[in-house]
C-alpha cells in the first residue's frame, strides 16, 4: 500500500473516531427524520389536492425555511448532513466493520453513494439557509434528463439510473420487511429499540421503498419512449401514484408512510451504531 493511501486511510480513521462526528452525525440522522416528516405531510397534503409545497427534500427545506427559526434548523442539518456525509464517506476509504472481505467491495461502494447523497443534501440545506435555495423539483430533473439523454450513451444512462433507483426501493422494502435494518441500530438484533421503532422502521422503508420504485420506474420510461418529460423528482412519482386506481388512497397510506420513516430516523440518531 503506497503512502498516499495509507495517509488518507489513517486521516479518515481520525475523522470517524472523532466525537464530535459522531454527534454531529446522529442530528443528520435527525435531519432526515424532520425532512420527512415535512415529505410525508406534504405528500397527504398532496394526495387531496391541496399540497402547500413540493413533496420533497426541497419542498420540505423550502416549508423549514419559511417557519420561525427555520434558518437556524437548516443550518443545523446542513452540519449534521455534512458530518454524516463524512462518516460515510471514511467508510468507503477504509472499510465497513464487521463486514466479510466478500462483501466489504459492495459495502464500500454503498458508503460512498451514501456519503456522495448526504453531501447533496448538505449543500441543499445550505442553500435555503442562505436563502440561495429554490424550488423546481420535477423541472430541473427533466431539464437534467434531456441534456443527458441528448449525450452520447445517455438513454443507457438514463435507463441504468432509473434501474438503480428501482434496485434501491426494492432493497429497501426488503430491509423493512425482514427488519434488516435492526443491524444499523445498537443491542443484539434491536432489541432495546422498542417495538414502537421496529414497527416505525418496518413501515417507513417499505412506503420509501415503494415511493423510489416508482422515481426509478419514471427515469427507465424516459430511458424507453426517449421522452424527458416522462422523468421527474420524488413530487412526480407520488402524483404518479395518485393518478393510478385508489391513488389518494394509497397516496395517503404512502404519505403516513415516509412520515413513520421520519420518526423512526429520530430513533435512529439516538441508536445507530457509530
Amino acid at each position: 500500500m503506497s503512502s498516499t493511501s495509507q495517509s488518507a486511510q489513517g486521516a479518515a480513521r481520525q475523522a470517524r473516531n472523532h466525537p464530535a462526528v459522531r454527534t454531529l452525525a446522529r442530528a443528520g440522522y435527525a435531519a432526515s427524520g424532520l425532512l420527512h416528516l415535512i415529505i410525508g405531510w406534504l405528500a397527504v397534503q398532496l394526495a387531496f389536492g391541496s399540497s402547500s409545497g413540493q413533496a420533497d427534500s426541497s419542498g420540505a427545506m423550502q416549508q423549514v425555511s419559511q417557519a420561525p427559526g427555520g434558518e437556524i434548523l437548516l443550518w443545523a442539518a446542513t452540519v449534521g448532513f455534512a458530518a454524516l456525509g463524512l462518516w460515510e464517506l471514511t467508510e468507503a476509504i477504509i472499510g465497513v466493520p464487521g463486514v466479510s472481505d466478500k462483501k466489504e467491495a459492495g459495502a464500500r461502494v454503498k458508503a460512498a453513494g451514501k456519503g456522495i447523497l448526504y453531501a447533496v443534501l448538505a449543500f441543499t440545506a445550505g442553500q435555503y439557509a442562505t436563502g440561495s435555495g429554490s424550488g423546481g423539483g420535477g423541472n430541473k430533473e427533466e431539464s437534467l434528463t434531456a441534456s443527458v439523454m441528448g449525450a452520447p450513451g445517455g438513454v443507457l444512462l438514463v435507463g441504468a439510473v432509473g434501474l438503480t433507483v428501482i434496485g434501491v426501493g426494492i432493497y429497501h422494502i426488503y430491509k423493512g420487511a425482514t427488519k434488516k435494518f435492526l443491524e444499523d441500530l445498537r443491542g443484539t438484533g434491536g432489541g432495546t429499540v422498542g417495538n414502537a421503532v421496529v414497527r416505525l422502521g418496518q413501515v417507513g422503508y417499505i412506503a420509501k421503498g415503494i415511493a423510489l420504485g416508482v422515481l426509478g420506474g419514471l427515469f427507465v420510461a424516459a430511458a424507453v419512449t426517449h421522452d424527458a418529460d416522462q422523468a421527474g423528482g420524488m413530487e412526480e412519482a407520488l402524483t404518479t401514484v395518485r393518478e393510478q386506481p385508489f391513488g389518494v388512497a394509497l397516496l395517503v397510506v404512502l404519505g403516513v408512510g415516509i412520515a413513520a420513516y421520519g420518526v423512526y430516523s429520530f430513533a435512529r440518531a439516538r441508536y445507530a451504531k457509530l
